[in-house]
């Protein structure tokens, strides 16, 4: 609706046809089914220090004045925005997946799987190299060198 009024201003009131008046009409069913949608969410009923005032209408009209600024915006303005919002994306996600708690988490895992497999090896080569050695110690040949062909 806020496009429609900023770049369809002249030919939209000055020649009003079938498709025009559809369109507005269109718009506005939209408009009053995400006012609805906005009026029906749930209130607190807490005593807050602080509500915004005129709860579901001056949030709206406030959203429909945002847009139509930004839609008088020039389009370099709108490039600027583009290329900065990639820029602040890329540091936000870089630094964020390095330095997240959830990474933090996945990494000190994976350290505590590492060690307890570590241990659990060392476990299995300590009973397996004694029993290599009682087992040698049994057949009587445990520090003898033992000849082939005798």
């Amino acid at each position: 609706m806020t496009a429609m009024l900023v770049y369809a201003e002249q030919p939209l009131f000055t020649q009003v046809t079938w498709w025009s008046v559809l369109l507005v009409c269109f718009c506005a069913a939209v408009i009053l089914g995400i006012i609805n949608i906005i009026w029906v969410q749930p209130q607190s009923t807490m005593g807050l220090k602080f509500k915004v005032p005129a709860l579901p209408l001056l949030p709206i009209l406030s959203m429909f004045v945002n847009i139509y600024l930004m839609m008088k915006l020039s389009a370099p303005t709108w490039i600027r925005f583009a290329v900065w919002m990639a820029v602040g994306f890329v540091i936000y996600f870089g630094y964020g997946m390095w330095h997240s708690s959830e990474h933090l988490r996945k990494q000190e895992s994976l350290s505590l799987a590492r060690q307890q497999a570590n241990h659990t090896r060392q476990r299995e080569h300590r009973s397996s190299s004694s029993e290599t050695k009682k087992l040698a110690a049994s057949n009587g040949v445990y520090g003898a060198v033992q000849t082939h062909g005798d």
